[in-house]
């Protein structure tokens, strides 16, 4: 569908006869574009260049591979296409239900990808938000420069989430995962194995069953809670430099515990330990069960916990 406003329907007309669909294919290539020139019009000095609104929809047999570019306009994919490349200038990018690698962006809108399985999903935005639900790869990557970052009820994988400014929230999913933000609250939920998160202004929340948590702050509060079945197979750091930090582990857990604060209070109550810290203490070092790896509970301004968790 063309569409173009002008001031005449005579001007809208030289406008709209200098535009056309284009056809091409090339072996199993097909491609479809766009072709025409931008019409000068206008009037009391001012001249303008015009071109037409355009809009079409492309259906497909199953298992095609999906191209589409815009530079100013949405752009979709819905169906089990064997892979699908979309992007846009302005505007926002979707894909639903490839079966197949994805990679979606745009430098101005958001992005959204759901129900997909393949081998890598990557979507990114500039400005906008990336949001990710139902996704199956084993590498998950979603970015934006400015906006919220989501992902939720992922599969295995590794997963890299991240943004300069907004919140990014991982829920779902095992394998390893990479949470960042430049100026946002990190949130991973749910999430089995190795994760990272961090977050320059803004708290950091874990909670999984985990293998190795790297969970750090420069300004916000941070909280770990490894659940049942948790264990250190290498080193663990959970540290603020302003605001308080909480590592809570099951009963069981084992390792080499270095907790403390510079400004702030120390507790460590665990059925891991012979006892906890000495009154008024800042620093505690001390094996946790049976000793292990190291996990270092840091805070520089703030309350520094170790804590059984609730399950």
């Amino acid at each position: 569908k063309f569409a173009v406003r002008a001031k005449t329907d005579e001007e809208a007309k030289r406008v709209l006869g200098t535009w056309k669909l284009v056809v091409t294919r090339s072996g199993t290539t097909v491609t479809i574009r766009a072709d025409g020139e931008r019409v000068d019009a206008g009037s009391g000095g001012v001249t303008l260049k015009l071109a037409p609104a355009i809009e079409f929809d492309v259906v497909v047999p199953a298992a095609v591979a999906a191209r589409a570019k815009s530079s100013s306009g949405e752009v979709s994919a819905t169906g089990a296409f064997s892979s699908a490349v979309l992007t846009t200038s302005f505007g926002k990018v979707s894909v639903t239900g490839t079966r197949g690698d994805v990679d979606a962006r745009t430098s101005s809108g958001g992005v959204e990808v759901a129900d997909v399985t393949g081998s890598r999903v990557d979507a990114q935005s500039s400005f906008g938000a990336v949001r990710l639900s139902k996704v199956t790869a084993a590498r998950v990557v979603a970015k934006s420069s400015s906006g919220e970052v989501t992902c939720e009820d992922g599969g295995p994988g590794e997963y890299e989430l991240t943004t300069s400014f907004g919140g990014v929230r991982l829920r779902g999913g095992k394998g390893s995962a990479r949470a960042q933000s430049n100026s946002g609250r990190v949130v991973v939920a749910d999430f089995d194995g190795k994760v990272v998160a961090h977050s320059d202004f803004g708290g950091v929340e874990v909670a999984g069953v985990l293998t190795v948590a790297d969970a750090t702050s420069n300004s916000g509060a941070v909280v770990v809670e490894a659940r049942a079945g948790s264990k250190a197979e290498s080193r663990w750091t959970v540290t603020s430099s302003f605001g308080g930090v909480t590592l809570r582990t099951p009963d069981d857990f084992a390792c080499e515990l270095t907790i403390g604060t510079d400004f702030g209070s120390l507790v460590a109550d665990h059925p891991g330990l012979a006892r906890g810290p000495d009154k008024g203490a800042k620093e505690m070092r001390a094996k946790v069960g049976a000793g292990g790896e190291q996990v270092v509970v840091h805070s520089n301004s703030g309350a520094a916990r170790f804590e059984r968790s609730g399950r």
